[in-house]
């Protein structure tokens, strides 16, 4: 089950953008390579107050940013909604 950890609306050049953090199912450095991943260059044209605030982290540790309406509903099928509590 991949969990959904978070998720933004940001302005990039007078795009919206729906972004969801998503943690793959194994905790492991597993990550999306696409559009809004670590490494992807539209991070450097985000002030860093913004990607402090959404808790962006450059790191091989699962969890990964994606853009919702281009990327997540292309590779996700499924989504489950649960509350912790």
């Amino acid at each position: 089950m991949t969990l959904i950890t978070g998720v933004y609306r940001l302005h990039l050049h007078e795009i919206l953008y729906h972004l969801v953090r998503v943690r793959n199912p194994w905790g492991d450095s597993n990550e999306w390579k696409g559009s809004w991943s670590d490494q992807d260059t539209k991070w450097k044209q985000i002030d860093d107050e913004t990607r402090h605030k959404i808790g962006l982290q450059n790191k091989a540790d699962g969890e990964f940013w994606m853009d919702f309406f281009t990327d997540f509903v292309k590779e996700f099928e499924e989504v489950s909604i649960c509350t912790m509590g």
